[in-house]
């Protein structure tokens, strides 16, 4: 049961990151007076509730991740 807590919060510290990036982003653009900085809030909330999914239902929140990362892999394909 341990091994399955630890490997719960590894897979998070991944998220964690990039929710902290995005609150660095938000706050330092939005110390400097610009409030477009804000904007940032919105992708930690989301991936805050991808967090509490992976937490709760770690297969479903796997599933999402995928498909967000393939969603992401062909939206630049094909952009570029």
């Amino acid at each position: 049961m341990k091994t399955v807590r630890g490997l719960k919060i590894a897979a998070m510290i991944p998220l964690g990151f990039m929710a902290l990036i995005l609150l660095i982003f938000a706050v330092g653009e939005s110390v400097g007076g610009d409030l477009s900085g804000l904007m940032h809030l919105l992708p930690v909330v989301l991936v805050g509730l991808v967090a509490w999914l992976c937490w709760k239902r770690p297969l479903w929140g796997g599933i999402l991740l995928l498909a967000g990362a393939i969603f992401e892999a062909v939206f630049f394909w094909i952009s570029v």
